[in-house]
């Protein structure tokens, strides 16, 4: 039996009201949806001293782990995709690397907020027998992606550590004499209960400390203190690894992630772990490797 046209009109009628209604439910998800945008990236090109430096490779970092990447390879070209939501290690970074030899490096935190990363490569010698391109020989970009908010991504050129490394201006291998001098000539505090013993400095609410070696009555630690350990705040380790880029080891002796791995300078970041769970600030210490106390201290010698 045929329906009625009544019928089909009504018909019509609770299908555009319940489309509507769908439609009204949806308009919020729909408003807050944002297109994703860039928040990050490896800058192209880099300006180290006189030189300007074109980017040549590029890496992601989540607290000192290298994030595994999905690649695509096409057409001599190798695109690298990181979904950083996935990973909760913090602070994330990317390591991006100039100039033929890849040991220039700058270091971009990534915000909170970012979604994904690409890394596009140019490649050479395809191998024919498996139909892709190896050997890749550059990055052409590094860029991150999530909504379009926050605070912007900021890029510092990191340095390794090295004798003329300074900490609050303070510098190893110099006499307690030298350095009380200098923090008096900056409106520092000292306090040096004897000589040969620490030394505790303060500039306003910073606080150090300078370690003396026996063997020379030179400095051979300075130790520069942050704040508590707090979850979810890792604004002191992210200052070290902006400033000295990615550590090279975890020293298991003093629980520290350590940057150098020679016989000169040593960089540590130091926080609460099993063998040190009540260390009650955060550190990082400017430590001398050519000091035999140093070096017995850590187990090397």
């Amino acid at each position: 039996m045929l329906r009625s046209a009544t019928s089909t009109s009504c018909d019509l009628v609770g299908m555009y009201k319940f489309m509507f209604a769908v439609v009204v439910l949806l308009l919020p998800a729909i408003a807050e949806a944002k297109p994703e945008a860039v928040v990050a990236s490896c800058p192209k090109t880099w300006q180290f001293g006189p030189r300007s430096m074109p980017l040549t490779g590029a890496l992601i970092w989540a607290n000192f782990i290298r994030i595994d990447e999905t690649t695509t390879i096409r057409a001599g070209r190798a695109l690298s995709r990181m979904d950083i939501a996935q990973f909760d290690q913090r602070p994330v970074f990317l390591h991006c690397t100039y100039g033929k030899d890849w040991k220039s490096v700058v270091a971009v935190q990534l915000p909170e907020h970012t979604i994904s990363c690409e890394i596009e490569w140019e490649t050479t010698k395809r191998r024919d027998t498996e139909g892709v391109h190896t050997h890749y020989i550059r990055a052409l970009s590094a860029e991150c992606h999530g909504p379009a908010q926050g605070e912007p991504a900021q890029a510092f050129a990191v340095s390794p550590p090295s004798p003329a490394t300074e900490v609050e201006a303070l510098r190893l291998r110099r006499s307690a004499a030298d350095l009380k001098q200098l923090v008096a000539a900056r409106g520092g505090s000292w306090f040096q209960p004897a000589e040969g013993a620490p030394a505790e400095i303060g500039f306003g609410d910073t606080r150090l400390k300078v370690i003396f070696s026996l063997a020379t009555g030179l400095s051979r630690e300075i130790v520069l203190y942050g704040p508590p350990p707090a979850e979810g705040d890792h604004a002191f380790q992210s200052a070290v690894i902006s400033r000295f880029g990615f550590p090279i080891k975890y020293d298991d002796v003093v629980c520290a992630d350590v940057w150098s791995d020679t016989d000169e300078i040593a960089v540590e970041w130091r926080s609460p772990c099993s063998k040190q769970p009540n260390l009650p600030l955060q550190e990082m210490r400017l430590v001398d490797m050519a000091d035999p106390e140093s070096r017995r201290v850590r187990g090397k010698e």
